[in-house]
């Protein structure tokens, strides 16, 4: 349980906010000279670094996303989250965009705030 609450669940905002399907070909060992930036900045010199490099990825200009190889892990088991949410309900899904907007409808809005999948706010009117 404190696996899932605390590196599943932070996993599957990540997926939300980037907007992309975790697959091993989205995800590249830092090059030297990326690896010296990341010291510079205070990361461990024991770790595995690995840049998040995908088509449907939503990041900034110039903007680099590096994960860990433990967060690497967690971005896959949430991965593993969704398409279980997807495959109980038995829906046929065009693309990974539909699943995430299909699963934000079924988690806490937490999850996919501020990201192109939250759930319409709904107001009743009466």
């Amino acid at each position: 349980m404190f696996d899932l609450l605390f590196t599943v669940f932070p996993a599957v905002s990540v997926i939300f906010k980037l907007g992309f399907e975790p697959t091993e070909a989205c995800f590249y060992e830092l090059t030297a000279e990326q690896y010296e930036e990341a010291w510079r900045q205070g990361q461990d010199r024991g770790m595995t670094l690995y840049m998040i490099l995908s088509p449907q990825g939503k990041t900034q200009p110039g903007e680099v996303v590096v994960v860990s190889e433990a967060e690497k892990a967690s971005l896959f088991k949430a991965a593993e989250v969704i398409e279980l949410y997807c495959h109980k309900s038995g829906k046929v899904f065009d693309d990974y965009g539909s699943k995430l907007r299909f699963v934000a409808n079924l988690l806490p809005p937490v999850f996919a705030k501020d990201t192109d999948f939250k759930p319409p706010y709904l107001s009743v009117v009466g």
